[in-house]
């Protein structure tokens, strides 16, 4: 009877250290393969070691571009994050990015996920996919940590105008000039709007607007979304920043891209008076 004991825990023993040598061989899954500065790079092992040499050559972009961000919307937002982290996720999926409070595949959060071959795919110039899909899930960091729900038809989203024209004007800063021509080559006017607002009224009206919000103890816009209502509301913050009411100016921005209700400048100029009037 001993005799049988001793031999099934062998072959327990035998099992699990197989089991061991295996995992330690052929990790499962995404692991930890670069530390930057502000972000940690998680990959698949296997991907990471065939491409390694496209990773490199950018491993320093996702930090560039958050100490632009820092900058240009005037916030850090590592303050809030649970382990002072960011996290970039190399996805196995092809095509695409996204930007998330939680990554899932590593459960770390917050942070963005590009598609594995976003740094390999050519168009217009070496990198152009990695460095768009980057700088532009890196600006919906942001504004999704400062607050969640801005406007899906003219702010991000379903439409994202707005992390589309902050993330030209950092690859201007930047030096990749190629990217910020396609990018600005395919703007539509939401677009060019955001980023008329900053020549027009200075580079850190975004910064004056997200940080007022934050003040006011924001964290998530109301629904429902979109609605004229949170549109207007969101409006609201821009005298603060530009110093005039913008509802007219938005308004023909929003019927050159048949968006079909018009925000009320007495109603914005209202929200904006309370607001003061509460400080």
């Amino acid at each position: 009877m001993k005799g049988e004991i001793v031999k099934v825990l062998l072959l327990v023993a035998l099992f699990l250290s197989l089991l061991v040598v295996t995992l330690h061989i052929r990790p499962v899954g995404y692991v930890l393969v670069y530390r930057g500065k502000y972000f940690d790079w998680y990959a698949y092992r296997s991907t990471w070691d065939r491409y390694n040499s496209y990773y490199l050559s950018q491993v320093d972009y996702p930090d560039r571009v958050y100490e632009q961000l820092v900058e240009i919307l005037g916030i850090d937002i590592l303050i809030d994050t649970p382990d002072h982290r960011l996290y970039l996720l190399v996805n196995q999926r092809t095509g695409g990015a996204f930007a998330t409070w939680y990554i899932s595949e590593i459960g770390k959060g917050p942070g963005i996920g590009v598609a594995y071959d976003a740094w390999f795919n050519v168009y217009s110039g070496k990198d152009y996919w990695s460095t768009e899909r980057i700088a532009h899930e890196i600006v919906n960091l942001f504004t999704g940590q400062i607050v969640a729900g801005w406007p899906v038809d003219w702010w991000a989203d379903t439409r994202s105008p707005f992390p589309y024209a902050i993330k030209i004007v950092v690859e201007q800063n930047l030096g990749h000039y190629d990217a910020a021509e396609a990018s600005l080559k395919s703007a539509d006017p939401l677009t060019k709007m955001f980023l008329q607002l900053m020549s027009t009224y200075g580079s850190n009206i975004y910064s004056r607007l997200l940080k007022a919000i934050r003040s006011d103890g924001w964290s998530q816009w109301f629904t429902p979304n979109p609605s004229k209502l949170l549109s207007e509301y969101v409006v609201a913050y821009l005298p603060l920043a530009a110093g005039i009411n913008l509802a007219d100016q938005i308004n023909s921005t929003f019927s050159a891209v048949g968006i079909t209700y018009q925000l009320d400048p007495e109603i914005v100029q209202d929200i904006w008076n309370y607001r003061q009037y509460l400080q």
